[in-house]
């Protein structure tokens, strides 16, 4: 059951993305990029990313952020973990283990199993 004497720690790659203290990427040195993204696509990407956050930290949780947008190398090493070249943020791990998509989340809490869904 979640609650507040939970001490595990997440990983949520996303546009801003967030990755446990043992699995704390080392990335390169942030790079120049441009991202050309609809306005709405990258709204809602932050909409995603800020209910998962906010089941987080009501539920006292720990997680840290690692930005995917400056870094292409961080990028890549997300959808590796995945197992999709073209996977979109968030994306939720514990440790290694990868917890799913904000529609899997969505779709936990909505059935009550939010413990399955990051595999606590």
């Amino acid at each position: 059951m979640l609650g507040t004497e939970s001490l595990h720690q997440l990983d949520v790659h996303g546009l801003v993305t967030v990755c446990s203290e043992d699995a704390k990427m080392s990335l390169a040195p942030a790079r120049q990029t441009n991202h050309y993204q609809p306005s709405n696509l990258l709204n809602q990407v932050k909409q995603h990313q800020g209910e998962i956050l906010g089941f987080l930290d009501s539920k006292k949780i720990k997680y840290f952020t690692v930005d995917i947008s400056t870094s292409n190398d961080a990028k890549e090493q997300m959808r590796k973990k995945v197992g999709n070249p073209s996977a979109m943020p968030p994306q939720v791990f514990n440790g290694d283990k990868y917890c799913g998509d904000y529609q899997k989340f969505f779709d936990a809490v909505e059935e009550g199993k939010p413990e399955a869904f990051f595999k606590l």
